[in-house]
């Protein structure tokens, strides 16, 4: 059908079935691997845009787990694609709005320097960045969150500049302040380094007052058509356009000439002249001093998204809320996404019939398609202009909507401008506003639960004393998906009867309680083990998450990060679930608890591993390290099997077991966070040397990964602190039980690891020892050894 260019709508029934084809990984010839590799391509070679606009509603809405590597080759075939189309406004809108929904929809482990593929050593070619300024802005943010998140390998930062500077190449612009200081700090520094872009705004002014006082000059239709259709005037005509609006009577047409300019404006030229008109929006608001001036000029606004179809709401608030404002300007931009979202009807209408009308579970609906025809026979989506006469009408035919809407298109929208609301405190209040009328549409998001965990790690240190409104977003997004999904699905019976549930239903002051924690950590146990079922029965297939263990993983996040406690708190919390009530596990299932706790805090934000770090204090600066009585060694008393065997109460072999667990399961910004953790606040307080070889048995089996992983400027600097270490314990020690053990350790640092790289800081080290220290470490360093001793 594509090579003859058939003009044939393909039935929905066939539409359904290929896309449930694609659900299953285990077909090769009509699984995603051929629908990326072999079906995309062919389509767009024959240019039969109706069947490419089917092939990219069904991934946008249809398929739910591919690999990273297929939704990155994707990514680069929509931007090689969307220079290549024509000058089709539903086409090119569909193109951008899969292309956002794949970027912001990356893994934190995902977007990340290319490797090779499985099985092969062909590193991946892929491209994150195309020609449009709205996608690339999004590919800096998303870069922001996945390096917060999931860290920057050692390799990385080339990578990394590789892309920014490609970006910033390619579509010069600038990020707010309030933005950029959420970034890591390896991309703020590649982000400040380039050359600062802004439009002035007294240049936009003075541009569009000339072109208007233009347009208004010229008598002749063909004079403005020509004129305003050259590529190289300034992209000033949807501010024309507006004011044409503004000053016209409400039964007034826009002249044909306008149409015929728009016409004959691509995509690419449409992109920029939007983001004029947004800052030029901007302007005229904030120099706005009554409300009459307001309403006429979001009304205004309104006429051109609905009425005259110029441009559509997703793609005007998108290029809104990515504009570099500051200050007073930038809450003058929330301020007209807001208005124009909430005043008028049409959106707000559009938004609850769907939520009333539509299940986002299709694969469990015999009518589906009547409901998705129900919403578009009531709302008709036109992606043309309007015409004023039909004389003049040379309408481009639309092509087949088999499964979006705009309600749906807006989703990925709202989760950018949930983000942008978040960076700026003072508009805290619109955002409540604006999420109240508008959460119910979280009932159709792909990634609920993912979006509200990326949202509360990435915006810790934002969120964490405005707990009302972490609270308001769970409760609305739960609220909004309790009658698609069973109860208890997500979040604990208890957190939802007195924190997760509305206002009058909830209970005052409430704290977890430490039974709270035991059962959390246990349901956590359940949904990693195959053998139970820790929440009610889903489809995984057509889930978010694709087993149990993931869903489990995450919904524990999301829950941890909204607690009303302070965030160290709940990382004590959760360690002393080990610590002190292990008696209340039972003895085989230990380390899948232990486990558990340790891959919960490996995921959670880094102020919550300051409470594994305040325990392995209170645990150094005990009695028990600091006035050893023990008749065991230290490593017997830290040997996990053998205390709870023989039921010891020992908790240093517990805590090592929590912080073995923890950092094994952590990413790269913890493991190098090792280096600070020993350095600023263990050593300081370490004097005995029972206190040392604890650290040691804690640090010691983590130094392979550093040097697999090639962090060896932090393996070098580890390295360096246990010299010290042992430095400042034999001068605090007048006998020393374990030099050979700590000997052996040195010298298996220095064969596997470290070479002769930290030599120079081990001799001067070495030679502040007592001399048998010096004599057992003679091969590490060379020093005179006084043999008095």
């Amino acid at each position: 059908m594509a090579n003859s260019k058939s003009s044939n709508c393909i039935s929905p029934g066939m539409v359904e079935t290929y896309s449930r084809l694609l659900v299953y990984s285990e077909l090769e010839t009509l699984g995603i691997k051929g629908y990326i590799d072999k079906v995309l391509p062919k389509v767009f070679q024959c240019q039969a845009w109706a069947y490419l606009y089917t092939l990219l509603e069904i991934f946008s809405y249809r398929v739910h787990h591919v690999q990273a590597h297929y939704r990155l080759t994707l990514l680069s075939t929509l931007h090689g694609i969307s220079s290549h189309v024509p000058n089709h406004a539903q086409l090119s809108l569909m193109l951008e709005s899969s292309a956002l929904r794949l970027i912001t929809g990356m893994g934190s482990y995902e977007m990340n320097s290319p490797k090779p593929q499985p099985g092969t050593n062909v590193k991946q070619n892929y491209t994150l960045y195309g020609d449009s300024e709205e996608l690339n802005r999004m590919v800096i943010l998303t870069l922001a969150r996945t390096i917060h998140i999931g860290g920057l390998e050692n390799n990385g930062a080339a990578w990394l500049k590789e892309v920014v500077t490609g970006i910033m190449q390619n579509t010069p612009h600038s990020l707010p302040s309030h933005t950029r200081k959420h970034f890591p700090q390896p991309l703020l520094d590649l982000v400040n380094d380039m050359p600062p872009v802004r439009d002035n705004a007294n240049q936009i002014k003075r541009n569009v007052e000339e072109d208007w006082n233009l347009w208004n000059q010229l008598t002749n239709d063909q004079e403005k058509i020509n004129h305003f259709s050259n590529s190289n005037m300034n992209s000033t005509f949807l501010c024309l356009l507006w004011k044409m609006i503004i000053e016209s009577d409400e039964s007034a047409r826009i002249p044909v000439a306008a149409y015929k300019v728009l016409e004959r404006t691509g995509a690419k030229q449409l992109a920029a002249h939007l983001r004029t008109f947004c800052d030029y929006l901007v302007i005229e608001f904030s120099k706005s001093s009554g409300g009459g001036h307001v309403t006429k000029a979001i009304d205004a606004t309104n006429t051109m998204i609905w009425k005259y179809n110029v441009i559509t709401l997703d793609r005007f608030v998108l290029s809104m809320v990515l504009r570099p404002h500051e200050g007073n300007e930038a809450q003058v931009c929330f301020f007209i996404i807001q208005v124009l979202l909430l005043k008028p009807s049409e959106f707000r209408t559009r938004v609850n019939d769907v939520c009333r009308t539509m299940n986002p579970d299709h694969h469990l609906q015999q009518n589906w398609h009547e409901k998705h025809m129900e919403i578009h026979q009531k709302y008709p989506e036109k992606f043309s202009l309007e015409f004023p006469s039909e004389e003049t009408q040379s309408v481009t035919p639309s092509l087949p909507i088999y499964y979006g809407n705009v309600c749906l298109r807006f989703l990925p929208v709202f989760d950018v401008v949930v983000h942008r609301y978040i960076e700026m405190p003072a508009v805290q209040k619109s955002l409540e506003t604006m999420f109240t009328h508008l959460g119910c549409l979280y009932k159709f998001h792909d990634k609920p639960i993912t979006y509200l965990y990326n949202t509360f790690y990435y915006y810790e240190t934002s969120l964490r004393n405005r707990q009302s409104l972490r609270q308001l977003i769970v409760v609305l997004v739960d609220q909004a998906l309790k009658e698609v999904r069973p109860t208890n699905w997500a979040f604990t019976q208890e957190i939802c009867s007195n924190y997760i549930c509305p206002e009058e239903e909830r209970t005052e002051s409430w704290t977890p309680s430490a039974e709270y924690f035991h059962n959390l950590i246990g349901r956590m146990v359940g949904a990693m083990d195959t053998k139970v079922q820790a929440f009610p029965a889903m489809d995984w297939r057509f889930s978010e998450f694709p087993n149990e263990g993931a869903h489990g993983l995450y919904v524990t996040c999301v829950e941890l990060m909204v607690l009303p406690m302070d965030p160290t708190t709940v990382g004590e919390q959760l360690v002393d679930v080990i610590l002190e009530n292990s008696c209340h596990i039972p003895g085989d299932k230990l380390p899948e608890w232990i486990n558990a706790v340790g891959i919960l805090l490996s995921y959670l934000p880094p102020i919550f591993w300051d409470g594994l770090h305040n325990r392995i204090l209170q645990l150094l600066e005990s009695d028990l390290m600091t006035k050893w009585s023990s008749h065991l060694t230290p490593t017997e008393m830290f040997d996990l099997s053998l205390v709870d065997s023989q039921k010891i109460d020992s908790p240093a072999a517990y805590l090592l077991a929590v912080i073995h667990s923890t950092w094994q399961h952590a990413g790269f910004n913890q493991l190098c966070g090792i280096l600070d953790l020993v350095r600023d606040r263990l050593i300081p307080v370490i004097r005995t040397e029972e206190q040392m070889m604890f650290l040691l048995h804690m640090v010691g089996p983590f130094l392979q990964r550093l040097h697999t992983d090639k962090f060896m400027r932090v393996l070098f600097d580890v390295t360096i602190q246990l010299y010290e270490l042992l430095l400042r314990v034999d001068q605090s020690c007048a006998h020393l039980k374990y030099m050979d053990t700590v000997c052996d350790l040195l010298y298996h640092i220095k064969y596997q690891f470290t070479g002769d790289t930290v030599k120079t800081d081990a001799e001067r080290v070495v030679r502040q020892l007592r001399p048998a220290l010096q004599l057992r470490l003679r091969f590490i360093a060379q020093v005179p050894i006084n043999k008095t001793e």
